[in-house]
């Protein structure tokens, strides 16, 4: 952060940039051009990539996880810059006096345009698919850790490791205690790992708390398939 701070106030004033374009390039020159933080492409699965730790230390890492180290800096700065959720990516916005530049950290903190991301959005939706409005809407933190840890639990399951895939959900219950469909993934490893008690127990607080029919009978189905195993 210091970096950046020294690099903005060092151009300050030169009049080269309005103070929304300097703040971009102060954050751009220093956390990709200095310290080299970029996307990983050749080992984008690897679940190094989504912890923050590791990020830090390889300098590589996620679109969302990059973002959030965006975001992190400009908590500490003091300057506007929030995370966009489109869909298969992720973005940041830096924002001062009404004005806003969108970048991408995964791309070497290149400079993105509507047409980009609506792009985007055709390649991950379909060549129909439009933007929407809510694409350009700051993604909260909260809901940038849920992703995080998302990208984590996928990883985990992928690899076969259920009980760290475990841990990584009930972390994700303590930032957000009302995600119920967290109670359901619960109980599928559970049951995958032989806990069969805490398995039924967390489904049955999933059928107690889903709002969907559906989603309620798939439980009660796979609740009933516990049981019959245990007798």
């Amino acid at each position: 952060m210091a970096d950046i701070q020294k690099f903005y106030d060092h151009h300050k004033g030169a009049g080269a940039y309005s103070d929304l374009e300097l703040k971009y390039q102060s954050l751009c020159s220093v956390f990709h051009e200095t310290y080299n933080f970029t996307g990983n492409r050749d080992e984008y699965d690897h679940l190094r990539n989504a912890d923050i730790v590791q990020v830090v230390m390889n300098r590589t890492g996620l679109p969302i996880s990059l973002c959030l180290l965006c975001v992190y800096i400009g908590s500490r700065l003091q300057w506007t810059i929030d995370g966009l959720a489109i869909p298969g990516h992720y973005l940041c916005r830096i924002e001062d006096q009404g004005q806003r530049i969108v970048f991408d950290p995964f791309h070497n903190c290149k400079e993105v345009h509507a047409p980009d991301i609506r792009q985007m959005v055709k390649n991950v939706m379909g060549p129909h698919a439009e933007l929407s409005a809510d694409y350009f809407e700051p993604a909260s933190r909260h809901s940038i850790l849920i992703r995080l840890q998302n990208n984590i639990k996928l990883r985990q399951v992928e690899a076969g490791d259920y009980k760290n895939a475990i841990v990584t959900i009930e972390k994700m219950r303590l930032i957000d205690p009302q995600e119920y469909r967290l109670l359901f993934d619960a109980g599928v490893l559970y049951f995958k790992v032989g806990q069969s008690m805490a398995a039924m127990r967390s489904l049955q607080r999933y059928i107690e708390n889903c709002p969907d029919p559906k989603g309620r009978e798939e439980a009660r189905m796979f609740l009933q398939q516990i049981k019959e195993k245990l007798h």
